[in-house]
Order: structure tokens, then sequence, then C-alpha cells
């Protein structure tokens, strides 16, 4: 089995045809590739477009699990997967037809650890590519030097990841957390040593205003601030200009979730205070930051951190561009 595509469900009954029907319309072998669809206890008719592909194909298989969110699928994913190569594909998306062939060549051939493709945000039938890497088509780059050439997206199923190179460096997905990409794809990249860039668009990410990446939920706050600590604990074993690359990881998570306290209650809004306070060590990578504007901001949320996500709405309404 030379590789694993790995579909996480969970309500998407509008969406799971589209996503199966573009990874069963490929030019591989049902032989050489699997399709692992890991129900994450769907509430709603999903599973039944699901069991219809499987009858079909011999190459789908069923993992049912009670509901533990996007990472606890992914990880359960992996765990039974058997291709030398994983590819972590979000249901409400889809991949491009007869793409597969092309792809495993290039992981065989190139003795790959991982992937990198390109992506497209799809609206309204409008398609927009999300990263132009032309230049870099067909280069084996180091992990380190994907991020130093400011090429990565952080979104998991832009890369399809050598399965034993994920094992044997115990690269799982933080679970019972939003933003869990964010969490994952810093560390895995630091440990690449062998990377490919293809330039084709090969991802189509739909822009599902109701997806749990879009939607508005105080949790993803808290969240933030888990993602951002433990990235904070992985700074402690990463080097040179890595080390920055880290903080602005940090300095986006800590401030998306300051952003988000205005969406909270009273109540909520107090807890997450409080949360920010116990973890106000975090502004230091903003005063460590080259931007001036960071500096202030990280400097006055340290000495006020109980009030920082005021200090940060003040700083997003008269500072900072609003794509920040």
């Amino acid at each position: 089995m030379k590789l694993s595509i790995i579909i996480p469900v969970y309500n998407v009954e509008k969406f799971i045809t589209r996503c199966l029907h573009s990874c069963v319309s490929q030019n591989l072998s049902i032989n050489e590739f699997e399709i692992v669809v890991v129900n994450d206890g769907t509430r709603d008719n999903s599973m039944k477009f699901v069991s219809q592909f499987a009858e079909e194909y011999s190459n789908i298989s069923i993992i049912n699990q009670e509901n533990k969110g996007l990472s606890a699928a992914r990880n359960r994913g992996l765990s039974v997967a058997k291709g030398d190569y994983v590819w972590f594909v979000d249901s409400d998306d889809w991949i491009e037809n007869d793409c597969l062939a092309e792809l495993v060549y290039k992981l065989y051939t190139e003795n790959l650890d991982a992937l990198l493709i390109s992506a497209a945000n799809v609206s309204e039938n409008k398609i927009i590519r999300r990263c132009d890497r032309m230049c870099y088509d067909g280069t084996v780059l180091t992990g380190i030097d994907v991020v130093y050439n400011n090429i990565l997206e952080v979104c998991v199923p832009f890369t399809i990841y050598r399965k034993e190179f994920l094992f044997s460096n115990n690269l799982k997905f933080m679970e019972g957390v939003f933003h869990e990409d964010t969490e994952f794809t810093p560390r895995a990249y630091y440990k690449l040593k062998r990377v490919s860039i293809c330039d084709k668009i090969i991802y189509y990410v739909y822009q599902n205003p109701n997806s749990i990446t879009r939607s508005i939920n105080p949790k993803k706050s808290f969240d933030l601030l888990l993602v951002a600590s433990s990235l904070s604990d992985y700074c402690e074993f990463v080097s040179g200009k890595y080390v920055g690359f880290i903080s602005r990881q940090i300095i986006t998570c800590v401030n998306k979730a300051l952003w988000g306290a205005k969406f909270m209650d009273n109540d909520q809004k107090r807890m997450f205070r409080i949360q920010i306070k116990k973890n106000k060590f975090l502004f230091k990578y903003f005063v460590q930051s080259k931007f001036f504007v960071f500096v202030i901001e990280g400097i006055l949320c340290y000495l006020f951190a109980y009030r920082s996500d005021c200090i940060y709405h003040f700083f997003y309404k008269f500072f900072y561009p609003r794509n920040h």
C-alpha cells in the first residue's frame, strides 16, 4: 500500500460525496492506495453516503468512534493506515482528479519525507490560488528551508507525509483543541529532511462558513492559548531562525485568542482573562519581535495581563491592518 488518504467525518452530509468522489476518481490502482474514513460520531446522514461508496470501492474502510474531534479522528486514522505515505484530507474539501499517480511517483522517486502541494480556496465557484511557489516547483528542501523561504502554510492537508517519519518522531495531533494544525505543522517541519514542492493546484478548500475553522466559538480562544503554550515549550528545542518562526506563530495565536474574547459573555471573558494572566509569559515573544507595535502591545499586555483583550482591541482598531 503506497498511500493512505485519511478523512475524518462529522456532520458533512452536504459535502462528503464530493470529497469521496474526488478521491476515487484517480489514475492509481485501488490496490496501491486506501481511503480511511473515520466516523467521528457524526449525527447526520454522512455515513449513509460513505457506506454507499464503500460498497462500490474495496479500498475504502470505515472506522467508527465516539465524537472526539478532528485531531483524535486523524490520530485514529493514522494508527490504522497501511500506506507508506499518509494524506489528511478534510471532508468538506476535495482533491484534483487523476492526481495520485503523479504525486506517488514523486514521493517514491525522490525518496521524500513529505510533499508540499498547492491549494486553492473555492467560494461561489471562484477558484483563488492560496500560495505561489512556482520558482520552487520540483525543488527538494529541508523543512527548515521551506519555512525560511516563507512558502509554508500550516494547514495539514497541504502536506503529504511519510508515515514512518511521523511515527519515528512521535508526531501526533493535540487532541481536544481547535487550531491543531498550527501546533502540529511547525513541529513536523523542523524535523523534515526531504520535502519536495508541487506548485500545481491539487487541493481545493471549500470556504464553508459553517466549518469549525470559520465559525465563532469562545472555546477557540482558550485553545489558542494551549496551542501557543505548546509551541512555547517546543521553542526550547529549536534553533536559529526557526525560533523566530515559532515566535510569530505564538504571537498570531495569542492575538487571535484576544480577538475572540469580544464574542464571549461576561463569565467566559472573566475565565479567559484569568487564563491569559496565567499565561502572560507568552507576551515575551511580542517583546522580542522586530515589529515595534508588537513590542509595545507585549509590554502593556504583560503589565496589565487581565485587561490584555482591551489592549489588543485598541491596537487592532488604530494600528493593525485587518489581515494581521
